[in-house]
């Protein structure tokens, strides 16, 4: 069974896309090809400067990586020359040695993008080379349909998106035509309430009606709650018994983590986009979903992995699925269900280490908050920050209401 990528075989085939040149010493290649085994990129290693350069020639590459100590040469030279051969590539300069000043001049001049000290952490490095890699990818078009590909038919549309879409659109709304409209369908109103009692809305009392739900959470919110319970049924409907339970652990997490999105949007200065900070925040993970339904004996083989290795649910992720990670699955299809292109942008991009936009900074703290067992990468930056939020939303508070009246 092939668990992943063979970097020593894909070095020579250019059957990847992603392309590093390591120039360091033989301990240092060796280590960081182990590390990177399973993950899809091609890593060419070369052990001397004028080797390094001709391979930098010769080829494009997305990344190039180099000690900076090098026998009677510098790390800094195979730089300098990468800036002008492939300035498109990022530049990573490893080193044992405190030259700070040195590599904060590389690092201020654009010599380099950026430092890693040896010994390294290996996750950290990882999750440096994953976000570059999504840069590098999404800088390229994204053919959405091929990811989807693999999966075969997939559900349409929810429908009710749609209908409550055109309800909301007009002047004249109503919350009696939102709630005349879900209550159309009973199984969504039993599903609703339950959803709406297991999160957090910040409310001490029990909602008990679909008129409730819309005046204490919003019509806003419970529109696209109920489009994206009716997503979530239409994958629930091709699932094993065996993940019916995991599925309806998926769903509350989702919701959860979209009203602690919304609760961070309120107070994040300056930011205006709140509904589609919620909206990206529920539905991040529907290619999870997907995975769990429609590919159920690997999504099994990731479970068991997880358990068997305790590995971060990122790298087992790679192992089984190769490259199209399950964020890029939710992008694809939240495309084809025509939601907006920054809500499938932001879902694309929501495990970045390196959080350049607001929203993606309040829907990674939303996941951090909602569910500290999520491994999956984020802006490191954020850790500083998690308790002076869970202060601001009162989440403590919450947590012990919650715990009494359980």
């Amino acid at each position: 069974m092939n668990m992943g990528f063979d970097l020593e075989t894909t070095e020579n085939t250019g059957s990847v896309s992603f392309r590093i040149l390591v120039y360091d010493d033989e301990d240092a290649i060796s280590s960081m090809k182990r590390m990177l085994h399973h993950y899809p990129f091609g890593v060419d290693s070369r052990r001397t400067l004028p080797e390094a350069l001709n391979a930098l020639k010769a080829s494009d590459f997305d990344v190039v990586i180099s000690g900076l100590r090098m026998g009677d040469y510098s790390g800094l030279e195979l730089m300098r020359e990468a800036e002008k051969l492939r300035p498109s590539a990022t530049r990573i300069l490893v080193s044992g040695f405190q030259d700070e000043l040195v590599i904060a001049a590389a690092l201020e001049g654009g010599i380099i993008n950026h430092f890693v000290r040896k010994p390294w952490d290996n996750r950290v490095f990882i999750d440096l080379l994953m976000n570059t890699y999504e840069r590098h990818t999404s800088s390229k078009k994204v053919d959405y349909e091929d990811i989807l590909g693999e999966f075969g038919s997939l559900p349409s549309p929810p429908r009710m998106q749609a209908r409550l879409h055109e309800i909301l659109s007009k002047p004249e709304i109503t919350i009696s035509k939102l709630v005349d409209e879900i209550e159309m369908n009973p199984s969504m109103v039993a599903r609703l309430l339950r959803i709406a009692n297991s999160v957090h809305i910040g409310i001490r009392k029990r909602i008990v009606s679909v008129r409730e739900a819309v005046l204490f959470v919003g019509t806003e919110y419970v529109a696209s709650l109920v489009a994206a319970l009716e997503a979530f049924g239409l994958y629930s409907a091709n699932v094993r018994r065996e993940h019916i339970d995991l599925i309806e652990k998926l769903e509350i997490a989702a919701t959860r983590r979209a009203m602690i999105a919304r609760d961070i949007s309120w107070k994040w200065p300056g930011f205006e986009h709140r509904y589609a900070a919620y909206l990206v925040s529920l539905l991040q993970d529907i290619g999870i979903y997907a995975r769990i339904c429609f590919m159920s004996d690997k999504y099994n083989e990731f479970l068991e992995l997880k358990r068997e290795t305790g590995l971060p649910s990122r790298e087992i992720e790679m192992r089984v699925f190769g490259a199209n990670t399950h964020e890029k699955v939710s992008a694809a299809i939240l495309e084809r269900w025509n939601f907006p292109p920054e809500v499938v942008e932001t879902v694309r991009t929501h495990h970045t280490v390196e959080a350049e936009s607001d929203i993606v900074r309040i829907t990674q703290l939303a996941t951090l908050l909602g569910d500290p067992a999520d491994d999956y990468p984020h802006d490191e930056s954020l850790n500083g920050i998690l308790d002076e939020w869970r202060k601001k939303l009162g989440l403590v508070n919450r947590e012990k209401r919650l715990g009494d009246t359980r």
